[in-house]
């Protein structure tokens, strides 16, 4: 048995696997972190490969924000590619920090975020990968 986490939003529920995870979501978005219901939910017929793909599926939810960024192996390339032009381009004195980038997210939605901020979401957005993947079975 494990525990999940469901935080109320307007219309939806949505479901965390921490309760970190649910509380910070429930701040960004203004509910009140006391709606946060906890529950347990079997594993024993879901495994952790599986679990994996789910959340591989679902993607990475940008902080403070509705979007979420693909994790996909062509996903993570593209981001990884970005990511190292943009350092380039930075060690070269073409851009600054400060620098606009966009970016779009699983729906399609363009992002527009300075390259400081950009390279902060990559940092959460690999450790969350790691994350999952350090937690599934081989």
């Amino acid at each position: 048995m494990s525990n999940k986490y469901t935080v109320p939003y307007s219309s939806s529920l949505v479901e965390f696997l921490t309760l970190g995870e649910a509380e910070q979501s429930a701040i960004s978005k203004g509910v009140d972190v006391s709606l946060i219901v906890t529950s347990t939910y079997n594993t024993g017929s879901i495994s952790a490969d599986t679990i994996f793909n789910q959340k591989i599926e679902i993607g990475y939810n940008i902080p403070s924000s509705p979007y979420y960024l693909g994790l996909s192996d062509s996903d993570r390339a593209q981001f990884s590619g970005m990511l190292s032009l943009l350092n380039e381009a930075l060690q070269a004195g073409y851009v600054t920090l400060a620098t606009p980038v966009t970016l779009r997210d699983k729906e399609y939605n363009i992002i527009s975020l300075t390259i400081g901020e950009f390279k902060g979401l990559m940092i959460g957005y690999g450790f969350y990968y790691k994350t999952l993947w350090d937690n599934r079975e081989d």
